[in-house]
């Protein structure tokens, strides 16, 4: 028994010896991994964005710009009365008489002039002139004005001793003010009395003329507030210019339908007066050239009727608003505003320097998407996708294979062709460039005319895309950190219009094959 032990341990050691035993070696396997790029929903509004772009409760897509009204005040020369050079005219002052003197204020051939109730002088010169006085009567005269008061409240008052009765006197009337009893009864003239003193009151004989006196003003005479009537002033605001930012997709020009865009204005007025307002809007599609104006309609702006306070007039033009909104504009302009004061009922107001019209405006552009048959559009954004460091390096070192997946839901009424983009640029000249990129740096994978059927709002077309990458590619995952993506869309039908709610969702993601613990196979 123990030699048959023995023989069965000698021949299972001669087997052992004759065979070729290789050194022990890893285990190889691959595994399918998945790196996601992105999930993104392309709804039409989405194909525009923008600080001036938004969409309504009820999926309403508008734009819009906002302005105001500037500078629109009363100048400094535009409530005036004119010069009046002639005045009283040299006027006999003879012994025995009593004189009261009218100074005209109206002129009626100047039919921009002011006319007034009460007044703030602003600026001007009164002139009183002498001539042919009798010395030897030691006469003296005092001039005294009935409404017109210095700027302590006290009537015009001035007595000319007989060494002044000769030449002309001057007098600033800055900061004087022309008052009445009458609240609302219009100033033709300024009533002003004259008296005389001599030496031989009160015994001096009748009928002797002492002196002869003219008052009259060579310049305007300007106001700073006015109560009466102002006749064809014209109050002119500043031009403004706005920038509506909004990021239109390409070709967005032929696709845009304007439906019913308003322009809306709230005009404050402290200004005593009903004015008429015109103005001119000009729209500017700086990607194009092409620009528009349109003049709006001649409207009123409502009165202020206590001093100091605003009145609030609310416009809304909406009739050929159209014309200018759809050239899909990105410059507006509210130009040649002008408030006019033209008073044919004479209803007495009030005015003042620097008071007149305040406000905004806002221009609401509603509108619907459709896009021309083949006619190329692009979303404004490309889309960042971030690869970190540990899928770049298993890309790199392991991956035996790789593919792109695209999962398209479509819920567009309208069947599209789709262009894929990926690019290691955000430069999108670059990314939806015809032509390869020249720069050796630049790397691009164009994945083109992908069609995906139309769908609708309540159900999607989906559709699955699968796009081998080659190895030169694939450098693009393996060597940045970020990849950019861009899609084009090109419609099938014309005329197919695309509310706000309409999307194409795209799901795209990298099928890497990966060789685990091994070297790649030859």
């Amino acid at each position: 028994m123990k030699r048959r032990w023995i023989l069965m341990l000698i021949a299972s050691a001669l087997i052992l010896t004759a065979c070729n035993i290789k050194a022990p070696v890893a285990p190889q396997w691959d595994i399918n991994f998945q790196v996601p790029l992105m999930n993104k929903d392309y709804f039409a509004s989405d194909l525009i964005d923008g600080k001036n772009f938004d969409v309504t409760e009820d999926s309403v897509m508008y734009f819009f710009t906002d302005g105001f009204i500037n500078g629109a005040d009363v100048k400094e020369d535009e409530l005036k009365i004119s010069a009046n050079e002639e005045g009283t005219g040299f006027i006999p002052i003879v012994t025995g008489t009593e004189y009261n003197v009218l100074l005209p204020l109206k002129d009626p051939e100047a039919e921009n002039d002011v006319e007034i109730v009460t007044a703030a002088i602003r600026e001007g010169t009164l002139q009183i002139s002498f001539e042919n006085t009798l010395i030897e009567y030691m006469p003296e005269i005092t001039v005294e004005f009935v409404e017109l008061k210095d700027p302590n409240g006290d009537l015009f008052k001035h007595t000319f001793y007989t060494n002044e009765l000769n030449g002309l006197h001057e007098f600033s009337l800055e900061g004087y003010t022309i008052e009445q009893d009458g609240d609302n009864e219009l100033l033709e003239n300024l009533s002003i009395k004259i008296t005389y003193e001599t030496n031989q009151d009160p015994n001096l004989p009748d009928y002797i003329v002492l002196s002869s006196i003219k008052i009259n003003y060579e310049q305007p005479i300007y106001f700073s507030q006015i109560k009466g009537l102002v006749h064809n002033v014209k109050i002119e605001a500043e031009d403004f210019y706005t920038e509506i930012d909004v990021d239109y997709p390409d070709n967005i020009e032929n696709a845009l339908h304007i439906n019913s865009p308003k322009v809306k204005f709230k005009i404050w007025s402290k200004l005593g007066f009903n004015v008429f307002f015109d103005a001119t809007l000009k729209s500017y599609n700086s990607r194009t050239g092409e620009s528009r104006f349109f003049h709006l309609d001649t409207r009123t702006i409502e009165r202020a009727y206590t001093e100091g306070d605003s009145v609030l007039t609310e416009l809304v033009f909406q009739h050929s608003i159209e014309t200018i909104m759809e050239i899909a504009p990105d410059k507006f302009e509210l130009v040649d505003a002008v408030f006019t004061v033209n008073n044919p009922a004479n209803e007495i107001g009030f005015a003042g320097v620097g008071v007149g019209f305040s406000g905004d405006y806002r221009a609401i552009v509603p509108f619907d998407i459709s896009f021309n048959a083949n006619e190329p559009v692009r979303p404004k954004e490309l889309i960042e996708i971030e690869i970190n460091d540990s899928n770049r390096k298993r890309i790199k070192e392991n991956a035996r294979g790789v593919s792109f997946s695209v999962k398209l839901k479509n819920n567009f009424t309208v069947g599209a062709f789709v262009n894929l983009y990926l690019c290691n640029s955000d430069d999108k000249q670059i990314v939806y460039g015809d032509v390869p990129p020249t720069n050796n740096s630049i790397k691009r994978i164009v994945f083109d005319d992908n069609y995906v059927l139309a769908g609708s709002q309540n159900s999607s077309y989906d559709g699955e895309l699968h796009f081998s990458i080659d190895e030169d590619d694939l450098k693009l995952f393996s060597e940045n950190e970020k990849v950019y993506f861009g899609i084009q869309f090109s419609f099938e039908e014309n005329d197919t219009i695309m509310h706000s709610y309409e999307k194409i969702n795209v799901i795209s993601r990298l099928d890497v094959k990966l060789a685990i613990n091994g070297e790649k196979e030859d």
